[in-house]
């Protein structure tokens, strides 16, 4: 047993590791390749934002939320960044940091996965996600690998009974992204459905999500003065509340208008909601919710249903990443053809390509 343990434990080491290592390199190279900087290139976009919350603490200059502000970031990663940046140069604290939560988000996917599932899909799991287009993300200032670590970590001490940790990575979560509030609500739900009954582990579950809220809403008003600014300011970049999926069908509308122009962004986004949103229903029907896989399932529901309830399709090619036990589809479905991997590869090596590129030019913006 004791040999099995530690067969196990090194297993959970090297693969994910040597994954990221293998992942971290090429898209170091294609950074290089296409004339970027891989320090400053760390903190583009949503991660200049974060990386000005790190440099200058939230600041609200506009109460009427009509300009973009750095109000609109939750504090999670930033405060993962502040030891970093009290012993080392800032760029370096924030380059640490990223590369930090992007191991431990394939890390945390693969133990995770293989808790509720077996070694083969925990394996694929991380090689998918290596491979999906958005995933660039995972290297930059950004919270989606910090958000994937906790959320994987908070599914994986449920599955292994320890609901206090549960409740701890799951409050984590929720100080990384909006998304993340939901993470204990949706463990106690897949509590309910699993043990028909509401107990006080379901309600200490529910608990770590409101106190993640509490968390993001304390630290804003302490720092400006509004505890909702994170919300407020959201109008800034055009997104308001909306019944899930309304987004995307105004999406499409637009993609078929522009024929025979293509859409790059909103093609890559909607293609991203397809792939994923089926994924996840085949994974449900195949696994239900009420067997091990349950709590991960209602996890990824809720990360996939939340970014799409805003009127405004962008950035799903990184947001669906939080739907992580899509991948789970491979422990219910079995791939008769050799081809379909191997298109799969070609996929999503060309489109991390030309995201790359994108990134490094500055007109990434999905």
């Amino acid at each position: 047993m004791a040999r099995l343990s530690l067969g196990r434990a090194a297993s959970a080491t090297w693969f994910p590791v040597a994954i990221w290592a293998v992942w971290r390199l090429a898209h170091l190279l294609a950074v290089v390749a296409w004339g970027g900087d891989p320090v400053q290139d760390t903190f583009r976009f949503d991660g200049a934002w974060m990386r000005s919350v790190l440099d200058d603490g939230y600041v609200l200059s506009d109460p009427s939320f009509t300009i973009q502000q750095n109000v609109a970031f939750l504090p999670g990663v930033v405060a993962l960044a502040r030891p970093f940046a009290a012993v080392m140069d800032t760029d370096l604290a924030g380059l640490v940091v990223a590369n930090l939560t992007g191991l431990t988000s394939f890390w945390a996917l693969f133990v995770a996965v293989r808790a509720v599932s077996d070694e083969r899909v925990a394996r694929r799991a991380v090689v998918t996600l290596a491979l999906w287009p958005g995933s660039l993300a995972l290297w930059a200032f950004m919270s989606e690998g910090a958000f994937i670590t906790a959320s994987a970590l908070a599914v994986l001490a449920d599955a292994r009974r320890r609901p206090l940790l549960a409740a701890i990575a799951a409050w984590a979560a929720g100080t990384t992204r909006v998304v993340g509030f939901t993470v204990g609500p949706a463990l106690a739900v897949a509590r309910v459905f699993r043990t028909r009954r509401i107990d006080r582990v379901a309600v200490g579950y529910v608990a770590s999500g409101a106190a993640s809220v509490a968390t993001v809403v304390l630290v804003q008003h302490l720092a400006v003065g509004d505890g909702l600014a994170f919300q407020r300011a959201q109008q800034a970049w055009g997104r308001s509340i909306s019944v899930p999926g309304a987004g995307v069908v105004v999406a499409g509308q637009q993609v078929v208008e522009r024929l025979p122009h293509l859409s790059l962004e909103l093609t890559m986004n909607l293609a991203s909601v397809g792939v994923v949103g089926a994924a996840l229903i085949v994974a449900s029907i195949r696994l239900g919710f009420r067997g091990p896989a349950g709590a991960a399932l209602v996890v990824a529901w809720a990360a996939f249903l939340i970014p799409l309830s805003s009127d405004l399709v962008a950035s799903q090619v990184r947001y669906v990443m939080g739907a992580w036990a899509a991948v789970l589809v491979f422990s219910c479905v079995r791939l008769r053809s050799r081809l379909l991997p191997l298109v799969g590869v070609v996929v999503g090596v060309a489109a991390s390509l030309v995201l790359s590129h994108r990134w490094v030019m500055g007109s990434f913006v999905a």
